[in-house]
C-alpha cells in the first residue's frame, strides 16, 4: 500500500503537464458544441462512437443527431420572431444540442484513453 501524501503537496510540473495532455482531447471535443451554439453537436458523440464501438455511444450519436437535425431545421423555417410555445422548443433544442452535448462529451469520454495517454507521456 502506497503512503497517503500529506496533503499540502504540490504535483510535479510533469504530471500537472500530462495530466493536460491526457485532458486535452476531452475538451477539444466538448468546445466543438459550444463554439457551434450546438449545431455540430453531434460530433462528440460520433467521434465516441466511432472510436469505442459500443451500442450505447451509438444511441447517443443517434439522439444527438436527431436533436441537430431538428435545431436545424426549426432554424430555417421559423420566423425571425416567435413567442410562446414556439420559443420554448427552440430553446429547448438550443440548450439540449449545446449544453447537452457539451455535458455528455465531458462526463462520457473514455477515462482509460485518458489514463493511458498520461501514462504514455510520463
Amino acid at each position: 500500500m502506497k503512503p497517503a501524501a500529506p496533503v499540502g503537496t504540490v504535483r510535479s510540473a510533469r504530471s500537472l503537464g500530462a495530466a493536460t495532455v491526457a485532458a486535452t482531447p476531452c475538451l477539444l471535443m466538448a468546445v466543438v458544441p459550444l463554439v457551434t451554439l450546438g449545431v455540430f453537436g453531434l460530433v462528440p458523440s460520433f467521434v465516441m462512437a466511432v472510436r469505442r464501438r459500443r451500442l450505447a455511444d451509438w444511441l447517443a450519436c443517434g439522439v444527438f443527431t436527431a436533436l441537430s437535425v431538428a435545431w436545424m431545421l426549426r432554424i430555417a423555417l421559423t420566423p425571425d420572431e416567435t413567442e410562446g410555445l414556439g420559443f420554448a422548443v427552440d430553446l429547448l433544442l438550443l440548450l439540449a444540442t449545446t449544453f447537452g452535448a457539451t455535458v455528455h462529451t465531458l462526463l462520457a469520454w473514455p477515462l482509460r484513453a485518458r489514463a493511458d495517454h498520461a501514462v504514455r507521456g510520463a
